[in-house]
């Protein structure tokens, strides 16, 4: 099956996704739901009081062959008319498999604290595609590169100073993809922008594409931007 946002969507996505809809209409709390498969829908009677951003599966390839790497993320946002990553103000991101939870809320209450880091950072880097420009392929002598197929759990690993950086220039992940993390590196003291140093700031839906930077201090940002 195809979703609105283009990708291919594997069966447990669609079963994951229809749990947690049954959950929140549950609860009886009106919001817009913001999924990966449907785009944004309004859940239950009344006015919506959220936009709750989720992905219930984050990594769908690694859960179907076996990987232990996949989570599920949720953010919370403001019902604004046009609600967009900047309205987002609380996310949570679990890892199904190492029963790791994180946690974060905008604006940061967190002071950050990571040291500098004097040798080869290590990102995850996904720089891959015909769409990609040239020069991001310079950076790989100069880094060491993992990419471990869950964009929301690459970034809380970072939030976590167990990466340095999660880097995607495709130009295909969408704003659930990360909405659910950044408010967990922000509290860290972490930054995400565009890839021109911009905030991020798509609009919270599945269709809208992104390339981003997601570092653990705008130092390591801009150290990174340098080597291209």
């Amino acid at each position: 099956r195809i979703t609105r946002g283009g990708n291919v969507v594997a069966e447990v996505d669609l079963v994951a996704e229809g749990i947690l809809e049954d959950t929140v209409r549950e609860r009886g709390v009106p919001v817009i739901l913001v999924t990966e498969d449907r785009g944004a829908r309004k859940v239950g009677a009344g006015s919506p009081e959220y936009v709750l951003v989720a992905d219930p599966l984050d990594g769908t390839t690694n859960f179907r062959r076996g990987i232990p790497f996949f989570g599920f993320s949720l953010a919370l946002a403001k019902p604004t008319e046009r609600p967009t990553l900047s309205d987002v103000f609380a996310g949570l991101v679990m890892d199904l498999c190492h029963d790791e939870l994180f946690t974060g809320r905008r604006p940061r209450a967190g002071t950050g604290g990571h040291v500098a880091v004097p040798g080869k950072l290590v990102v995850s880097l996904y720089a891959y595609g015909a769409r990609v420009d040239p020069r991001y392929f310079r950076l790989y002598p100069h880094l060491i590169v993992r990419g471990m197929g869950s964009l929301a759990l690459e970034i809380c690993y970072v939030a976590r100073g167990r990466m340095d950086a999660v880097m995607d220039v495709r130009g295909i992940a969408r704003a659930v993809d990360v909405a659910g993390a950044i408010p967990v590196l922000e509290e860290a003291g972490g930054v995400i922008t565009d890839l021109d140093g911009k905030g991020l700031d798509a609009e919270l839906d599945a269709v809208p594409r992104i390339s981003f930077v997601a570092a653990r201090s705008d130092a390591v940002r801009r150290r990174l931007m340098r080597l291209i």
